[in-house]
């Protein structure tokens, strides 16, 4: 192991209180955000365009129809060019295959790239995108079972919604309007609870990518430790106050991008814009949660686990830096 590789890896790879947790995933994200970026925009560019090619009528429709309804609002408007943007059936194929196979790749190549870089060795787009792809069938394995699990969270949680919504205006019409809003305030609190069970699964799921990926974990033993670590022992609070954060700063992020995307395309008259300024927003929003997933894997790991240093650094060597004698 390189003397500069082993001496920041030992700096970094320590408990970190969760100010410094935030710092150090800032601190690492605009070091390296070049690099971070090209790895995903090798792959989120194509998907760009085929997503520009196969949303800008759809997109266009409905600037026409807003812009009529604004200058003639009393008037009936034109549907017939929303029913006439039917989407392609190939084009739609290649969308599923870029979110289901070519980006998790690429999200898988950005946990290398993190990786290295967090414990001194070079990030280069040929070694990251080499480990990842080495990891490819666990990756894909690991989304299939993400993607299940959340078609299931979301029908299970609108069911609930709807049973505790009716029972809401049950007891409402039966005991009066002051119990009904005291359960519609039940009801606010089990909605942001929700929100923020969602942003913690988000955490959950790269985190069990962090471990598939470098420690080669297959993916349901992953998954099961991603939410031992994640909902359980004294760090949960720790896990919650940051996936908040990442929240905030997604829907922040969110707002700007897409705001300014929506005015744009909007008064120029160009749907290509909003999706630019949407991919944008992915180019350098996904790698930043990405770091801040592994700094905080690496900090779970040292906590409870006793991390093994040596073990990740080799793991993250090439096999020409591997080879070399260690000083």
């Amino acid at each position: 192991m390189p003397p500069d590789a082993a001496s920041t890896a030992a700096l970094n790879l320590r408990p970190l209180p969760l100010g410094e947790l935030l710092d150090r995933a800032f601190t690492l994200y605009f070091r390296n955000i070049v690099a971070f970026s090209a790895l995903l925009a090798v792959v989120l560019v194509p998907s760009v365009i085929v997503s520009y090619i196969q949303t800008r009528q759809l997109f266009g429709a409905y600037i026409s129809l807003i812009q009529h309804q604004i200058t003639v609002p009393n008037s009936t408007p034109d549907l017939s060019a929303l029913t006439a943007a039917a989407p392609s059936p190939a084009l739609t194929a290649l969308q599923l295959a870029f979110a289901f196979i070519i980006i998790p790749i690429s999200y898988a190549a950005v946990v290398v790239g993190v990786s290295r870089a967090y414990v001194g060795l070079p990030v280069t787009f040929a070694d990251c995108y080499r480990q990842a792809l080495r990891r490819w069938l666990a990756v894909l394995i690991l989304i299939f079972i993400w993607f299940v699990l959340a078609l299931f969270a979301f029908f299970a949680f609108f069911l609930v919604l709807g049973i505790f919504a009716g029972v809401i205006g049950a007891l409402g019409s039966l005991l009066g309007r002051g119990v009904g809003v005291v359960l519609a305030a039940i009801l606010f609190v089990l909605a942001i609870a929700s929100i923020g069970l969602a942003i913690l699964l988000y955490l959950t799921s790269a985190m069990s990518l962090v471990a598939v990926v470098l420690e080669k974990v297959d993916p349901f033993r992953a998954l099961g430790e991603a939410f031992a670590r994640v909902f359980g022992g004294r760090q949960f609070w720790k896990g919650f106050a940051l996936a908040f954060a990442l929240a905030g700063i997604y829907f922040g992020a969110t707002a700007v991008f897409g705001g300014a995307g929506a005015l744009l395309a909007f008064f120029l008259k160009s749907p290509a814009l909003y999706i630019v300024c949407l991919g944008l927003m992915q180019l350098f929003f996904v790698p930043f949660a990405v770091v801040t997933a592994a700094v905080y894997y690496y900090d779970l790991r040292i906590r409870r686990d006793g991390y093994d240093l040596q073990m990740l650094i080799d793991q993250l060597a090439s096999p020409a830096q591997a080879g070399a004698p260690q000083a």
